[in-house]
């Protein structure tokens, strides 16, 4: 496959990430939590605080989307192995990170006040297993990003 086709290829991914997340955050949260507020009403209470803290973790998602995109702009102009990538990726790694982080206090506080349900605590493995699949995927690129420039430059300067 040609650079192209591959950065084509590379956005389309983005947006269907962007848009599952959007689906995801604005759709499905708001339904389920409804209907189980509904099952439960003694702890519909926490339909509006969990609503608003999914509704805040994509927050850092979009984020990445964002610096992700930057990235394949890069890759387009040639530009690949370019300082300002490793930083990006380096961006990403923070930002899966801090999803993880705010996903594992969710299922923290969930798990004390004995309100985790089992569908709950696979739904956040889940987002927990594919954010730090992200996080260090992302920081080994930016390491590596990051060694390819050096050695770019390196070689630019011996010539």
């Amino acid at each position: 496959m040609r650079r192209c086709e591959l950065v084509g290829w590379a956005k389309v991914m983005i947006a269907v990430f962007f848009t599952m997340g959007a689906v995801f955050c604005f759709g499905i949260c708001p339904r389920i939590g409804k209907q189980f507020a509904d099952a439960y009403p003694d702890v519909s209470y926490l339909f509006w605080p969990c609503l608003i803290f999914v509704w805040a973790t994509a927050v850092p998602f979009v984020a990445a989307l964002v610096q992700s995109w930057k990235i394949c702009n890069a890759v387009q102009r040639e530009q690949a192995f370019c300082s300002r990538n490793a930083a990006r990726l380096k961006h990403i790694s923070f930002m899966a990170f801090s999803e993880c982080i705010l996903y594992f206090a969710m299922l923290t506080f969930l798990a004390i006040s004995n309100l985790l349900h089992p569908a709950v605590l696979l739904l956040i493995l889940v987002i927990l297993c594919i954010g730090f699949a992200a996080a260090i995927s992302s920081a080994v690129l930016s390491h590596l990003t990051a060694k390819a420039v050096n050695l770019q430059d390196e070689n630019d300067l011996t010539i």
